[in-house]
Parts: C-alpha cells; structure tokens; sequence
C-alpha cells in the first residue's frame, strides 16, 4: 500500500465520521428523534468529559462491556 492510498483512506475515514456527526447534528436540531433516545453530539461529549473528570467513566465503560459479554 503506498502512502498515497492510505492517506486517501484516511480521508475517506474521516469524511464519513464528520458526514455522521453532522447527520445526527442535523437530526437532532430539527427535532427528526426524539432527545430522549438521541441527545445531541456536543451533550454526548460533554457527558463522557464530566463521567471522567468525576473518575466515573472507566467504572462505567467496565460495566458496559461486561454486561454485552454476558449478554452475548
């Protein structure tokens, strides 16, 4: 693979992220779902960022992943 094709990769990668987030922005803003089961990109982030400054978020992501394990 030569570094052109990775670096058009990458782009291809992040393109579709942002083309995502930008989609559930959308959704979001113009009341498409409901906040309840969706609430916006920016209120996720700022979550995660609260769940770890208050030293929550691994004890959370360890439960998380050990229900699906037992679940699955």
């Amino acid at each position: 693979m030569s570094r052109t094709n990775g670096k058009s990769s990458l782009y291809y990668v992040l393109g579709f992220y942002v083309l995502l987030f930008s989609a559930w922005q959308l959704l979001y803003t113009f009341g498409a779902i409901p906040a309840y089961l969706f609430p916006s990109p920016f209120q996720v982030v700022v979550r995660l960022l609260e769940l770890g400054r208050e030293g929550l978020l691994w004890p959370c992501l360890e439960a998380t992943l050990v229900r699906m394990v037992v679940g699955f």
